[in-house]
C-alpha cells in the first residue's frame, strides 16, 4: 500500500502494507471492533467511523472498490476535523449576521 503523505512524514500511522491489521488494533466508538466495520463494507461498500489509537482520535473512511479489488482509505486526525467544522460554523455565524429577515 502506498500512503499518501509518505515523502512529506517520517513516521506513519499505518505501518506496512496492510492497514486492515492497523485498524484492527484500533478502538472503536460507533462499532464494537473492526469486523463490525467489516460486515458494515461488505453489506454498503463503504464504513465510515471514529476510532482511537496511540491516543489519538481519528475519523476515516473505507471504501470498496470493487472492480479493482481495491479498498480506499481515508483517516483524518479528530482535532483537524473539529477544527475546519468550528471554522466553518464561526464563518456561517458572520454571514447570518449580515443577512437580516
Amino acid at each position: 500500500m502506498k500512503m499518501y503523505s509518505d515523502e512529506q512524514q517520517n513516521e506513519s500511522l499505518l505501518k506496512g502494507r496492510n492497514a486492515f491489521r492497523t485498524l484492527e488494533k484500533m478502538s472503536y466508538t460507533n462499532y464494537d471492533d473492526f469486523e463490525s466495520c467489516r460486515q458494515v463494507l461488505d453489506e454498503k461498500g463503504f464504513v465510515c467511523a471514529n476510532v482511537f489509537y496511540e491516543d489519538q482520535e481519528y475519523y476515516f473512511c473505507l471504501k470498496k472498490i470493487p472492480a479493482y479489488d481495491w479498498f480506499m482509505l481515508f483517516m483524518v486526525p479528530a482535532d483537524s476535523v473539529a477544527a475546519d467544522t468550528m471554522a466553518m460554523v464561526n464563518s456561517n455565524q458572520r454571514c447570518s449576521g449580515y443577512v437580516k429577515d
